[in-house]
């Protein structure tokens, strides 16, 4: 049984606190049974207490093998997607990885922090080439690469490994959050 304190005489609240929700679970049998099947407010350790029933969401019902085939489900990706997993990672390990190094060296050397190295440009021609660009862009635009968010978040882990390739696809903030 839970029951929502309300202040007191004055507005003031005493004893113990109730939780951050503004509940107090009553722990002894004592406490339960003053105010079990009864609404209204009652006197409950020095304070009063407005009880109201709790009821406990139901379960949602099993689904079956066949409920769960009709509809899109977890373990079922879209083969585009895993495809688009395997290009990225392939992306990742020829073009992203190697060109860390180089990127480190060339901005160094630059003197500007704020410039983009030459690298950076050769990995984004390439992720244009590749079909690894905006792979966050909704699909019903014509420029989407056809991934639901569920399936762009797989991407995102990827991503999120290597310092540049999220740069690398198009796909770092600012923009991805604005688009998404």
């Amino acid at each position: 049984m839970r029951a929502k304190p309300r202040p007191g005489p004055g507005g003031i609240i005493r004893g113990p606190r109730p939780s951050s929700m503004g509940f107090v679970v009553m722990s002894t049998p004592e406490e339960v049974r003053r105010v079990l099947d009864v609404d209204g407010v009652h006197i409950v350790r020095g304070w009063p207490i407005e009880v109201r029933p709790f009821v406990r969401p139901a379960d949602p019902p099993a689904t079956t093998k066949a409920q769960q085939q009709q509809g899109y489900h977890v373990d079922d990706e879209i083969e585009h997607a895993q495809e688009m997993l395997k290009k990225l990672n392939r992306f990742v390990e020829e073009v992203v990885k190697p060109g860390e190094v180089l990127y480190r060296e060339q901005h160094s050397k630059s003197g500007n922090r704020w410039a983009c190295p030459p690298v950076m440009e050769e990995m984004k021609a390439e992720a244009k080439k590749r079909g690894l660009w905006n792979l966050f862009v909704p699909r019903k635009f014509k420029e989407s690469p056809g991934l639901t968010t569920f399936e762009y978040a797989h991407l995102c882990e990827v991503m999120g490994k290597h310092l540049l390739a999220a740069e690398a696809t198009n796909c770092s903030a600012p923009d991805t959050g604005n688009m998404e």
